[in-house]
């Protein structure tokens, strides 16, 4: 909606700014009251909320101060366009703005992105796609739309549980199968599966199910990339611990790792040395652990020791894609960033 202030008088252009702004304000507070449970109430334009108002944040977001459950907060939608501004630059803009405010800040926006989402998750910057998304780690919690409960809050998943999502996310088939078949699946104690089955309902990523008889499964109740955008705040980089041998070691054996995974999955060029991945409590982890080195000698080879069996996901001698992209992450190159995006979209 585009408005011409100069064809139209101004107490009809104030009330339609007036409905606008009331609009993402509202659509918050319902947001936030329906997915948390939380008492959400308005104070008021935060212009005129909050004593001695820096005006120069006025020339970057429409505001209102909100209070969540006697917590008071600032919410701001950016006067710039949400796809046109760089989001390094709006980043910086909200963490002047709680600076200055001295309360924290919950930026509303109408969509995001991946990129906008991994960046604003990194910089822990509270969030809010109604509909869709929240994020407020001031609260002390994520919150998955559609799947909150009132169980503890998981904000990582352990090694087995983030190797069950994995797992489903690129090979699927898991929904007929039962716990123990899963556990035999993934080479894990039934227990274990068991408890990683509780784990990762509670964290709102699946329901277990009955099969038949007393037979337990999982059902997931996201897919695809739906899936792994909200698994990602819970997943960390598969590596423990990097060491380095001049011991020769084989593929066939050790799947490769880093850089040679990233050059197989995508274009970026080959590096060289080699970097194999091996599991850390494994027999051959714990030995080669021992006898590692840390820094990067003259024909040496790198070694990721990982949380969980890297061989489990791996594909034709290289670690499985997904745990490479967690393993670059926070890989601060923007060519590889942006290669693992599009290979995201790709597989997923």
């Amino acid at each position: 909606m585009t408005l011409f202030v100069n064809q139209i008088s101004y107490p009809i252009f104030a009330k339609v700014l007036y409905l606008v702004i009331m609009e993402y304000v509202g659509k918050s507070k319902d947001y936030i009251s329906n997915i948390l449970g939380l008492v959400c109430t308005e104070k008021g334009d935060m212009r005129k909320s909050i004593a001695h108002f820096p005006s120069i944040l006025a020339n970057f977001f429409d505001g209102n101060l909100i209070v969540v459950e006697g917590m008071e907060y600032v919410l701001l939608k950016s006067l710039s366009s949400e796809n046109g501004l760089p989001i390094s630059v709006l980043i910086r803009r909200v963490k002047s703005a709680v600076d200055k405010l001295g309360r924290p800040c919950i930026l509303y926006m109408d969509a995001m992105n991946g990129e906008q989402r991994r960046q604003l998750l990194k910089h822990k910057i509270c969030f809010i796609v109604p509909g869709r998304q929240l994020y407020i780690p001031t609260l002390g919690a994520y919150f998955i739309e559609k799947k909150l409960n009132e169980q503890k809050e998981v904000s990582a998943l352990t090694p087995a549980a983030q190797m069950l999502v994995l797992y489903y996310l690129l090979r699927g088939g898991l929904d007929k199968k039962g716990l123990k078949e899963i556990a035999e699946s993934l080479n894990y104690p039934p227990k274990t599966i068991s408890l990683v089955a509780s784990e990762i309902q509670q964290a709102g990523l699946c329901d277990i199910v009955t099969l038949g008889g007393r037979s337990k499964g999982i059902a997931f109740n996201y897919q695809g990339k739906e899936l792994w955008e909200y698994s990602l705040p819970m997943l960390s980089s598969p590596v423990d611990k990097v060491g380095y041998t001049y011991e020769k070691l084989e593929s066939c054996d050790f799947p490769l790792s880093y850089d040679d995974a990233l050059s197989y999955y995508t274009d970026m060029g080959y590096m060289p040395g080699h970097t194999f991945a091996v599991e850390k409590r494994s027999e051959v982890g714990k030995r080669l652990l021992k006898n590692v080195f840390t820094t990067n000698a003259p024909d040496s080879t790198r070694i990721e020791f990982w949380k969980y069996n890297p061989s489990t996901l791996a594909d034709k001698g290289f670690i499985d894609p997904l745990s490479m992209a967690l393993i670059y992450r926070d890989y601060d190159d923007e060519r590889v960033q942006g290669q693992i995006e599009r290979l995201l979209n790709r597989i997923l």
